[in-house]
């Protein structure tokens, strides 16, 4: 039986799974798994985009074949591809996009997101007197 525990921390999940031992009394193996975001946070401009990634580390370690599925905790202030992942700012606020990996019983990554307003400078040109 593989048990898996998961402990969110700023975009980081830390995964431990244990496999029983067999009834042939081989010891249990133990390890530990990650599954992180890129970029664990982000500031973005209205209408700016930026793709969220999210990387398994399987227990125990070999080769990742995990997908996830993203959402936004807030669709009015930014949309996501529920599947490559794209974020588009739409309004001012606050929102996290979460991945939640396939096939799996739980395990998500978070990434905070806060969307501002573009800054303007204002320039002002004088005439210059002419020789």
């Amino acid at each position: 039986m593989r048990v898996r525990s998961v402990v969110a921390l700023a975009g980081l999940v830390v995964v431990a799974c244990s496999k029983a031992s067999t009834p042939t009394n081989t010891p249990a193996i133990d390890c530990s798994g990650t599954v992180s975001v890129s970029p664990s946070s982000a500031t973005l401009h209205l209408g700016d985009t930026l793709r969220a990634v999210a990387k398994d580390t399987p227990c125990p370690a070999g080769p990742s074949t995990a997908t996830f599925r993203w959402r936004s905790s807030d669709t009015t202030i930014a949309n996501v591809d529920s599947i490559a992942g794209l974020v588009r700012a739409r309004s001012i606020g606050h929102a996290t996009i979460i991945g939640t990996e396939t096939g799996s019983q739980g395990v998500q990554v978070a990434m905070a997101l806060e969307v501002v307003p573009y800054t303007t400078t204002s320039v002002f040109l004088a005439a210059r007197d002419s020789l």
